[in-house]
């Protein structure tokens, strides 16, 4: 059985193959996605701050930086404890509700500036409206979609 693997460069880790937990979701013939029963998952991303590293794919050990590359204040997300979400992309701010579960995460709907995005924040916003499912591996978060064939890598923001 396969699980995403992301490169050990830029403290980005692999994904863990959680191959003992009974729940998961068939991506192809090769891989699953490994969904929590326990409801851990979803405490650590309510009430919290997330960066993104790069945009990943199943069958692919590379993530893929966002771009700009340099932006401190870019492609940062908030899940606020009230169940809206709050960020920004590349040169715009984001907002709207969430729906978080023990298997599942949707965004109903994000809104926002969209004018004069660059480098990859058309992509990061659609990818985060596109988002169903979600898992965490330490202090990284990943977003799930495109039948959840891609995922956006988030780290963790420690304030």
């Amino acid at each position: 059985m396969a699980h995403a693997a992301c490169s050990s460069g830029d403290g980005v880790s692999e994904v863990p193959n959680n191959s003992d937990k009974k729940d998961s979701i068939l991506i192809d013939n090769d891989s699953e996605i490994f969904i929590p029963t326990d409801g851990s998952w979803m405490e650590q991303v309510v009430g919290s701050t997330w960066k993104l590293q790069g945009f990943g794919s199943f069958g692919n050990d590379e993530i893929r930086k966002a771009k700009p590359e340099d932006c401190e204040t870019c492609y940062v997300i908030t899940f606020n404890e009230d169940g809206k979400i709050s960020g920004t992309t590349s040169t715009n701010e984001l907002m709207g509700e969430y729906t978080i579960s023990v298997d599942s995460l949707a965004f109903n709907p994000l809104g926002g500036t969209k004018v004069g995005e660059i480098g990859d924040g058309k992509e990061f916003f659609q990818a985060l409206e596109a988002c169903k499912h979600y898992a965490i591996s330490g202090s990284q978060l990943l977003l799930y979609y495109n039948r959840n064939k891609n995922y956006l890598l988030f780290n963790k923001v420690i304030d």
